[in-house]
């Protein structure tokens, strides 16, 4: 079977029966308009559920932000309580210190510990140890170095 011969009488056979051809080229385009029309109708139908879950999902995403406004100002109170009761414990440890200092200081010189012993077991300054010494101990004050 010869290809050039088959061409031509499919052409000669479409030309002598034109009712064919225009019913094919209609089935064509009607076949066409029905795949636009479902694709469209797909997409419509896509897009609908995702128009009434929309303002849910904003809803829900408002709330959670406003939630999440709330407690970042909540954290940041509690930042700033911890900060408040880290500085109160602060300075009464520091008021405290100073009183045990001298009084365990103070023991010491009166157990006859030297100036320089004070200075260095209690962590007193070179004059706070001397003066301890000297008030109640009244031996060995620290050497003062000039």
């Amino acid at each position: 079977m010869n290809t050039q011969n088959v061409a031509p009488e499919w052409i000669q056979l479409l030309q002598a029966q034109p009712v064919l051809v225009l019913s094919l080229l209609a089935a064509v385009v009607l076949f066409a308009g029905v795949l636009v029309w479902a694709q469209r109708n797909y997409a419509v139908r896509r897009e609908a559920p995702l128009q009434t879950v929309t303002p849910e999902l904003q809803r829900l995403v408002t709330a959670q932000a406003s939630a999440l406004k709330l407690m970042g100002e909540r954290v940041a109170a509690l930042e700033n309580y911890l900060e408040l009761v880290g500085d109160k414990q602060q300075l009464m440890a520091q008021s405290r210190k100073p009183k045990l200092a001298y009084r365990d200081a103070i023991n010491g010189a009166d157990g006859g510990a030297s100036g320089e012993e004070i200075m260095q077991r209690f962590g007193l300054a070179r004059p706070e140890a001397a003066l301890v010494a000297a008030i109640y101990g009244g031996k060995n004050q620290p050497a003062t170095t000039h």
